[in-house]
């Protein structure tokens, strides 16, 4: 355990060893209450108790100011006011309060003197605490056990092989294998895939803008400079994206040859409004930037995240076709292997896609295990721990079902 204080540039140096503080504010606590004493017995005259109460005034300060200092070694003083402020206060309040003492002497009882005087001086300093604000300040270091549990359906739904997977998700699963064959692959269904994120990449720029009402022009004008990175980064990937989409659809390329008539129409009414429209957002946005108009910036960056939106739904039968066409236009061995790939079962795929190692990178189970205490746990009719992702199998009985919530609420009650 450390204390970590906050500087302050009223404090006495660390060469000022601690009990020298303490021994400093002792000694002047000592003299300001002789001083006290003194005046008491020595000053009559109205001038020298006047010029006494200065005395101690200034000896006061100088004693609660090194008893904040001795305090300061243990504690942090979160105050921002400086301690010879503070010192002065307590010591001119006190003062005052033993003056007053002093005074109400001729008119109460001693006794009700005292406990007068004994409430003020506890209130003065509970008052004094406040300001001053010393509070304890530590650092703890904990070891966070931060856990993933990696839950795999092992149920009999997950035993079978889509056979009626369609043309596109077959091209996918080949993708992922690393079938050479897929390099050649139309970039259409990926392109249309990023489109997604870039989707969400312009909501969180229309959301980045939306700015206080009283924003002035020139509030609006450093905010876009300040962002400038993110936001250039946001429109060049809508218009690079915008573009190879643009390439992908020429008609000259293989994959987009003796297409369905009702593809080639989908595919200009895909080209003419969908890429146009989405165009002329990016200008909407590109104009609203430049007059620092948050306004349209937000508007335009909404709209071409809705065109994008649109757009994907609109060209999916479209990449779908170019898909197909380019499966069909594959050698047999070609499309032996895709099949292969795709008639694996749920359970098989799911397990080749957490344990799967591409190239020289770690499997994603191993990426998760780095940075988390990772746990396996396989589910049917009832939840199983396993030591590792591809563990035993369940029997019949055990596939019988599909427990997602028993699985639930067996982690739940391990980790409560």
């Amino acid at each position: 355990m450390t204390t970590d204080k906050p500087p302050r540039h009223d404090l006495l140096g660390s060469e000022v060893h601690t009990s020298s503080v303490w021994i400093l504010a002792s000694a002047l606590i000592a003299a300001w209450a002789v001083a006290h004493l003194l005046s008491r017995r020595f000053l009559k005259s109205k001038p020298l108790k006047l010029a006494g109460f200065v005395v101690r005034t200034v000896l006061g300060t100088a004693a609660i100011w090194a008893f904040w200092q001795a305090v300061a070694r243990h504690l942090v003083l979160e105050t921002s006011w400086p301690l010879w402020v503070c010192g002065f206060i307590g010591a001119f309040s006190i003062e005052v309060l033993i003056a007053l003492y002093q005074l109400e002497k001729r008119i109460v009882r001693p006794g009700v003197g005292r406990w007068l005087l004994a409430l003020r001086l506890i209130l003065t300093a509970a008052v004094l605490t406040i300001l001053v604000q010393p509070v304890f300040s530590r650092n703890e270091t904990r070891r966070v056990d931060r856990n993933v549990v990696v839950l795999l359906d092992d149920s009999a739904s997950m035993q079978i092989s889509d056979k009626d997977m369609p043309v596109a998700e077959k091209l996918a699963v080949a993708a992922f294998e690393g079938i050479d064959v897929m390099k050649e692959r139309p970039e259409m269904p990926r392109l249309f895939s990023q489109a997604k994120t870039l989707a969400a990449d312009f909501d969180r720029l229309a959301e980045m803008f939306k700015l206080a009402d009283n924003s002035s022009r020139d509030d609006v004008k450093e905010f876009i400079a300040a962002h400038k990175e993110e936001i250039d980064k946001v429109q060049k990937a809508g218009s690079d994206w915008a573009e190879a989409v643009s390439q992908a659809m020429d008609e000259n390329r293989k994959e987009q040859r003796d297409l369905p008539e009702d593809i080639r129409r989908l595919r200009n009414e895909v080209r003419k409004r969908f890429l146009t429209d989405f165009r002329e957002r990016l200008k909407d946005l590109g104009s609203g930037l430049a007059r620092t108009d948050e306004r349209q910036v937000r508007s335009g960056a909404r709209d071409a995240a809705l065109q994008l939106t649109r757009g994907i739904e609109m060209a999916g039968p479209y990449s779908d076709a170019v898909d197909q066409r380019f499966y069909d236009a594959l050698p047999e061995d070609a499309r032996k292997k895709i099949d292969t790939a795709a008639a694996r079962t749920r359970a098989e795929l799911a397990q080749k896609i957490l344990t799967r190692k591409p190239g020289d990178q770690a499997s994603l189970v191993d990426q998760i295990a780095d940075k988390y205490t990772l746990r396996h746990m396989r589910f049917g009719k009832k939840p199983a721990e396993s030591d590792r992702v591809d563990g035993p199998a369940g029997d019949d009985v055990f596939r019988s079902r599909t427990d997602f919530t028993a699985a639930l609420d067996r982690i739940k009650e391990t980790y409560e």
